[in-house]
């Protein structure tokens, strides 16, 4: 009776990531996330920072920055109950040659339980995005990319009961489902 449910359309999602400006630029992990806390801050109205990653979730895979394609950069698409995040990218390394633009699939599963929501990444499915010159060259690359996703995108517990004091309200928010389906993310 007191509850309120938010519905967000693949188009919606999409359109606010086409304005974080990723599109045909060259970033390093440090750029991205602080492009999105100041597009997050701007949207909420108050500063939002993201933890910091704990000590054991460090990256070697080489991959200095990454290449976003000029078009269609990051797409997402709620279906099935996972949302279906499309990277088009190609990445920089440290020492060695580029990697060309990829299309990485990174499906993330949501649960909730009664103290966390849980976002879970599955099967990354890595390949490229024109015709690679060698099989065997592909299949290292993809395996590099695999190995810098599985440290940005870990298993993540999130608060599910937040409480929220701003301009004299006190008001308590909780995460109770979350479901996709059809281009559709209910929260």
């Amino acid at each position: 009776g007191r509850g309120v449910t938010i519905l967000l359309h693949d188009t919606l999602m999409n359109n606010s990531i086409d304005r974080l400006g990723f599109a045909g630029k060259t970033m390093t992990e440090a750029e991205i996330k602080a492009q999105i806390e100041g597009q997050a801050t701007k949207l909420l109205g108050r500063e939002v920072k993201f933890a910091e990653e704990k000590e054991g979730a460090k990256d070697d895979s080489g991959i200095k920055s990454i290449v976003f394609d000029k078009n269609d950069p990051i797409r997402v698409h709620a279906d099935d109950g996972m949302l279906i995040v499309t990277l088009r990218a190609g990445f920089q390394q440290e020492g060695k040659e580029d990697i060309p633009t990829q299309v990485i699939t990174i499906p993330l599963q949501f649960s909730v339980t009664d103290e966390a929501v849980i976002v879970e990444p599955g099967s990354f499915e890595v390949s490229a995005a024109d015709k690679p010159e060698s099989a065997a060259k592909q299949l290292a690359q993809a395996g590099v990319i695999k190995k810098k996703l599985a440290s940005a995108f870990p298993k993540r517990d999130l608060q599910r009961v937040k409480r929220i004091n701003e301009k004299k309200i006190k008001t308590v928010t909780a995460v109770t489902r979350i479901r996709s389906l059809d281009g559709w993310l209910s929260i």
